[in-house]
């Protein structure tokens, strides 16, 4: 069976958009120049791919969870610890908020353009 141009062309198109573009590669995650953090990195990794972010936040919330214990569900409450490091590169390029949960990258936001000096 033969593939028409068209076809191909097509699955080409989408070969290029999932290649060329970096959030379709990796939702939660960054890049910093050439090396990429993603999403269950460590603190250490990040710092060390991205250096010292310009400034850092830490919080802590309880979170409801379910767990089962033998043949019955209980719910437990437990203490998750966030940390939000900020990345600005300079005024060419977006602010980048970093989210850690327990030690461990979950989430990258994507601010305003930055103000630092790259």
């Amino acid at each position: 069976m033969k593939a028409s141009v068209g076809a191909l062309s097509f699955a080409l198109g989408i070969w290029v958009c999932a290649v060329f573009d970096p959030s379709a590669a990796h939702a939660e995650g960054m890049r910093c120049g050439h090396r990429l953090v993603s999403e269950g990195d460590p603190p250490y990794r990040v710092e060390s791919r991205c250096g010292p972010p310009l400034e850092t936040r830490s919080w802590t919330e309880l979170r409801s969870i379910r767990v089962r214990v033998g043949n019955v569900w209980v719910d437990r409450v437990v203490e998750v610890k966030y940390e939000q490091w900020t990345y600005d590169h300079g005024p060419d390029r977006l602010v980048r908020y970093v989210i850690f949960e327990n030690g461990q990258l979950v989430k990258v936001n994507t601010g305003h353009y930055g103000e630092g000096a790259g």
